[in-house]
């Protein structure tokens, strides 16, 4: 069993959601799949996301600027969909 992490720095407050999977790569797919979900919920907010698996940093993915000057939350989208494909 693998737990991984999540968490969400924000110019608010960060947060953390914590879950298990069967093994390492499962827990990749949960963890991409929770900033996949915060992601979308993101609003106008610019956040952070640090994943670990079992402890070990695994993924920073820090939210850029698009050419209007807004949150690029769907850049991250297609970079998810990228790594998670590739698995």
């Amino acid at each position: 069993m693998s737990i991984w992490t999540m968490t969400t720095t924000n110019t608010l407050n960060p947060e953390s959601l914590t879950g298990n999977s069967t093994g390492s790569d499962a827990a990749q797919i949960a963890a991409l799949r929770a900033v996949s979900a915060a992601n979308a919920a993101a609003g106008f907010e610019q956040p952070r996301y640090t994943v670990t698996i079992d402890g070990i940093p695994t993924a920073i993915i820090g939210t850029g600027l698009d050419s209007d000057g807004l949150p690029d939350h769907r850049g991250i989208a297609d970079l998810l969909r990228r790594i998670t494909d590739s698995h």
